[in-house]
């Protein structure tokens, strides 16, 4: 599996007059179903440049299956979409209302669900939770204590090192995903802080997890910022 940190500095230097201001990774996972038990998830490796100053952001990046395999996930396709698009057009103040990134990234997520429809075994999730204020953090039991993350059921060491970052400190969302009697839950970690997620795009989140149970939803990153999805599971 490729490693994000290496596939920025190749985005960045490739990029010629772009400037790295704005640059930030994420590693997102998007569980689709079951394969005996075992999570199957589109993976996205990705990360954001900038063609002007803090504006005209763009993401580049790729999109494969993987299926869970003891702490880490096993590649199970070829790349399925090698992508990039422009979120938007605008400034760090309306970049969560001018935003595409949903748009884009639902029809990567929908184009790997299809892929995934076609591996023997496979059994999609039937519907997904999503959780992404303090409040719900703490409904959920869902904390980090020295360097371990406790989420409702499940518990991990989480000390994960990052771009520009001493480690991953910051809980962005949590999904919980659901078959049958099976529970897989995917938390969102962060580093730096990064901003607060505005309202219409947590009721975005949280609309997608209703509509389907392998929604797309929006983590927001600050510059050099990083965000990875940690799978835990099965319950």
């Amino acid at each position: 599996m490729r490693i994000l940190g290496v596939f920025l500095l190749v985005l960045f230097v490739n990029a010629g007059e772009v400037k790295a201001c704005c640059g930030a990774g994420q590693y997102r996972i998007f569980p689709l179903g079951v394969i005996k038990n075992k999570a199957v998830c589109a993976v996205f490796e990705m990360g954001r440049y900038c063609e002007e100053e803090f504006e005209d952001f763009h993401w580049g990046g790729s999109v494969f299956l993987a299926i869970e395999s003891a702490d880490t996930m096993k590649v199970l396709s070829e790349v399925i979409s090698n992508f990039e698009f422009l979120e938007c057009q605008c400034s760090l103040d309306d970049i969560e209302q001018k935003s595409a990134y949903v748009s884009y990234m639902t029809a990567f997520l929908d184009s790997a669900l299809l892929h995934a429809r076609k591996l023997k075994g496979f059994e999609p999730f039937e519907r997904m939770e999503y959780f992404a204020t303090e409040t719900e953090f703490s409904q959920n039991k869902v904390q980090l204590i020295n360097d371990t993350l406790e989420v409702r059921d499940f518990s991990r060491p989480c000390k994960i090192e990052a771009m520009n970052c001493e480690y991953l400190a910051m809980i962005r969302e949590v999904r919980f995903y659901y078959l049958k009697n099976k529970c897989f839950a995917v938390c969102s970690m962060g580093c730096p802080e990064g901003r607060l997620l505005t309202v219409n795009l947590m009721e975005t989140g949280r609309s997608n997890a209703l509509k389907s149970p392998s929604g797309m939803t929006y983590v927001p990153v600050d510059w050099h910022g990083y965000t990875k999805d940690l799978l835990l599971g099965p319950n």
